[in-house]
């Protein structure tokens, strides 16, 4: 889970590079690997919560599933819909998972400032 701008994915799907740098041992490989960006970020149809069951379900155990997400994981069951849907469906991602929480100043907010010349009035000048 992160704030809004934070490059999670990038730091999310580079995590095969730096396993050291975070103290976990990173056992996935990139082509057995999928990625859900955005994660809830709008509701999930019925048909998407079936079909996301069966693709968790394929890989659980076997192969590596990422999310990056700005919803808190908390809100994850009632954002998903369908409470029994979202029972298997949350029991596939949580068990066995690593979890990474992702905090800062967001990353686009940044660029543009420094692009764009303009003095953060936060700053003392």
């Amino acid at each position: 889970m992160s704030d809004t701008g934070l490059s999670t994915t990038d730091r999310v799907t580079n995590l095969n590079f730096c396993p050291l740098s975070i103290g976990i041992t990173v056992r996935f490989r990139l082509e057995y690997a999928i990625m859900l960006d955005d994660w809830l970020i709008a509701p999930l149809q019925d048909a998407h919560r079936r079909d996301l069951l069966e693709i968790l379900d394929d890989r659980y155990d076997n192969k590596s599933t990422m999310i990056a997400s700005q919803l808190p994981v908390e809100l994850w069951h009632q954002a998903i819909g369908d409470p029994t849907l979202a029972d298997a469906i949350l029991d596939r991602l949580v068990h066995n998972a690593y979890r990474l929480d992702i905090r800062g100043e967001s990353m686009r907010e940044a660029k543009g400032i420094a692009s764009t010349g303009i003095i953060d009035p936060s700053e003392n000048h």
